[in-house]
């Protein structure tokens, strides 16, 4: 079922006419968000909307903290409006949790389009069939969004959370950075920087919260592998190796 109507939250002053009545006109209701030069996000600004379009090249500080700390923040999906045309910008921000970057001047029909995409997966179920998932130390709700180890819930970001539904389904398998790159991001082409980022906060969180089992492994050139133990890590992956170094069982 396609969105027709949903709440966008619009941050950038000098963009929020010309991109409000683009929505409007393509049957979306638009609000008005605080500028976050001076006015701090919180929930009650959050909760009316259902994406966030937003500029972060016009607010001062570092581009990637200034991203990160959004992203924290904010819940929802976020597009943001470059009016720098290098992609390594583009690549910065979407490193930074950004869900997806548009470059300015904005084409009506590619920022609604682009909008649509993003509301479009943030509805789509991460699981279709078990509502519960559980590899090694891990237990995963699928519909509550949560991932428990040994009673205690380990707080994750809705894409970290995807990349764990993603890499337990696909246990002791290989999966390519375009695979994830496509049924997390739902994006094509060279952002394995993106993917390559996120796994190693997953890694972070999973190691401060006492997870020995499963291991998230990285195979060279390809992408990455959730090892269980009995498992054949390699199996299907043709003559990738994983090194010893990140498969430490296997040294025993």
């Amino acid at each position: 079922m396609s969105v027709t109507r949903a709440k966008t939250i619009l941050v950038s002053a000098d963009l929020l006419h010309l991109v409000s009545r683009s929505l409007v006109n393509a049957g979306f209701e638009v609000a008005a968000c605080p500028d976050l030069e001076r006015t701090p996000l919180d929930g009650a600004a959050i909760r009316i909307g259902d994406a966030l379009v937003w500029d972060p090249f016009g607010v001062p500080g570092n581009l990637e903290a200034v991203c990160r700390k959004v992203r924290e923040q904010v819940q929802v999906p976020i597009l943001a409006l470059s009016s720098h045309g290098e992609a390594c910008e583009r690549v910065l921000v979407m490193e930074a949790g950004i869900d997806s970057c548009l470059t300015l001047p904005i084409h009506v029909d590619e920022l609604v389009a682009r909008v649509r995409a993003l509301l479009r997966r943030s509805a789509r179920p991460v699981a279709r069939a078990a509502p519960s998932l559980a590899a090694g130390d891990l237990e995963i709700d699928v519909t509550r969004h949560q991932v428990w180890h040994g009673g205690s819930s380990i707080p994750l970001r809705p894409r970290e959370f995807a990349l764990v539904v993603e890499l337990v389904r696909h246990a002791n398998q290989v999966v390519s950075r375009d695979l994830l790159l496509d049924r997390v991001w739902g994006l094509r082409g060279a952002y394995h920087r993106t993917v390559d980022v996120h796994i190693v906060h997953l890694r972070e969180k999973l190691s401060r919260a006492g997870v020995r089992e499963p291991r998230i492994l990285t195979v060279r050139g390809v992408g990455y592998c959730l090892a269980l133990r009995g498992g054949n890590p390699a199996e299907g992956a043709g003559e990738v190796v994983l090194t010893p170094m990140a498969w430490p069982w296997l040294q025993r």
